[in-house]
């Protein structure tokens, strides 16, 4: 493990090594119910399945790491060797796999998913405050029938428009920021 990017709010590792053990597992989770009402009832039955591929990797120290993927596959055999860019939020806690390069097969995948969510969580408490005070400026517009109140309610709902569309703007930026990054480490 080597440490390549670390700041304020993200901390990110690069492992690289051989991949020497690979399982894929899978759990369905299967659940019915009977609505008895009207004439015949019906059954509804819901399921969902749950990937997990759990590989090791061997450096050239001879040191394994271990790593589970939730839901997401990437292509690998044993044998193959793999850069693994681990992500770890200082802000929310907790870390996961952000992307592997297989080196055999020239491919990179990426976990967008977690990735957006990390990214996210730096702004989304100021994005909902702004989009709240610009639903409450358009009820108000669309609400109030007072000619001299608009002229207020216009300046409310474009400043918080502004603002909304500016946190959106930044979020978008650090996304694409935090995108750079990784794929210059890949």
């Amino acid at each position: 493990m080597k440490t390549i990017f670390d700041n304020k709010n993200l901390y990110i590792a690069e492992f690289y090594g051989e991949v020497i053990d690979l399982r894929h597992d899978s759990h369905m989770e299967v659940k019915g119910n009977r609505n008895f009402a009207g004439s015949g009832g019906n059954f509804e039955v819901r399921s969902t399945t749950t990937t997990y591929q759990q590989f090791f990797i061997q450096n050239k120290e001879g040191r394994e790491e271990n790593f589970q993927l939730v839901n997401w596959h990437v292509p690998m055999r044993e044998g193959h060797h793999v850069k693994i860019l681990y992500l770890f939020s200082k802000t929310k806690g907790y870390g996961f796999v952000a992307g592997i390069k297989n080196e055999e097969l020239g491919t990179i995948h990426w976990n967008e998913k977690k990735i957006g969510n990390v990214t996210l969580q730096k702004f989304s408490v100021l994005i909902k405050i702004s989009l709240f005070f610009l639903l409450i400026a358009v009820i108000g517009f669309f609400g109030d029938q007072n000619p001299d109140n608009r002229f207020y309610i216009i300046s409310g709902l474009i400043i918080t428009a502004s603002i909304s569309l500016f946190l959106i703007y930044k979020w978008m930026k650090y996304l694409l920021s935090l995108y750079r990054i990784l794929n210059k480490l890949m």
